[in-house]
C-alpha cells in the first residue's frame, strides 16, 4: 500500500509540473492595442478585460511552452508609441516565446503599424533571438522608417531574429526611408536561423536610399548564413531604389 501511495504521489507531481509548462491558447476579442493587466498570470485581459493581440503576445512571451493565438479577421492597428522597445510595451509587437498566430485569412485579418502606408514610425513585427514563430493566414503591412537607418531600423514588416514561418500570408505595403546609413529589408529582414515562407505574398513593399549610398532588399533582406525557404510563394513588385548615384540591390531578395 505504501507503494501504491508514493507512485500516486509521484504520478501527481509530474502531472502537476506538465501542466504548468503546458502550451496556452489566448483568443483576441477586441482590435484595440492595449497591454496586458498581468504578464504571465495565463489570462489575456487588459485593464477593461478585453485579450487584445498586444496583451496576448505579452503572456505567449511570458509563458514557458508553445502556445497559440487565435486572431479573428479585423485590422490590428499600433497605437501605443514606444520607439526603439523590445518588451512589447508599445510600437512594435515584440514576440520572444514560441507562439502561433492564426488569423482568419490574408484577406481579412490585417496585422499593421498603421491604417495607411507611409504613414507609421515603426515596424510591425520583431521576432526577437531564440523565439520561434508561426504566423498563418495574416498580412503584415504598413510599417515604416524613415530618417537615419541603424541595425534597429532594418525590416519595416518584419525582423526575424529567430525562427519564422509565414503560411498562406501577405507581407506589403512596409516602407524604408533613409537619409543616413543602410536600408535593409522593407517588407522582411532576416537575421534569425530559420525563414520558411509557404503560400505567401511579398510585394508592394518599397526601400528608399534618399541620400549618400544604396539600399538593401526590397521585399526580403538575410545577411546571415542561414536556412531560408520559399515554397509556392510570390515575391513581386517591391523596389530598391537608390536617389542618391547609389544603387538598389535585390528589388525582390537581397
Amino acid at each position: 500500500m505504501k507503494n501504491i501511495f508514493r507512485a500516486l504521489v509521484i504520478g501527481l507531481t509530474f502531472s502537476f509540473m506538465t501542466l504548468a509548462v503546458s502550451a496556452a491558447t489566448f483568443t483576441v476579442n477586441t482590435t484595440n492595442d492595449t497591454v496586458d493587466a498581468t504578464p504571465g498570470d495565463g489570462i489575456c485581459a487588459d485593464a477593461a478585460s478585453a485579450c487584445s493581440l498586444r496583451a496576448a503576445i505579452s503572456e505567449a512571451n511570458a509563458l514557458a511552452g508553445d502556445d497559440t493565438i487565435t486572431l479573428p479577421a479585423g485590422d490590428y492597428t499600433q497605437t501605443l508609441v514606444a520607439a526603439n522597445e523590445d518588451l512589447n510595451a508599445g510600437g512594435d509587437f515584440d514576440i520572444t516565446g514560441n507562439v502561433t498566430i492564426n488569423g482568419a485569412g490574408a484577406g481579412t485579418t490585417n496585422i499593421q503599424a498603421n491604417a495607411a502606408a507611409g504613414a507609421a514610425t515603426e515596424r510591425v513585427l520583431n521576432v526577437r533571438a531564440g523565439a520561434t514563430v508561426v504566423l498563418n493566414g495574416v498580412t503584415i503591412r504598413n510599417g515604416r522608417f524613415t530618417g537615419t537607418m541603424t541595425a534597429a531600423t532594418r525590416g519595416a514588416g518584419i525582423e526575424n531574429l529567430g525562427s519564422l514561418t509565414l503560411n498562406n500570408s501577405i507581407v506589403s505595403g512596409n516602407q524604408l526611408n533613409s537619409t543616413s546609413g543602410n536600408p535593409i529589408g522593407a517588407g522582411i529582414h532576416n537575421a534569425g536561423t530559420v525563414l520558411t515562407l509557404t503560400g505567401t505574398t511579398v510585394t508592394g513593399n518599397v526601400n528608399t536610399r534618399v541620400t549618400g549610398g544604396s539600399a538593401f532588399g526590397g521585399g526580403v533582406s538575410s545577411i546571415v548564413a542561414t536556412a531560408i525557404t520559399i515554397n509556392n510563394s510570390s515575391v513581386s513588385g517591391n523596389s530598391a531604389i537608390s536617389l542618391a548615384g547609389g544603387f538598389g540591390f535585390g528589388a525582390g531578395i537581397y
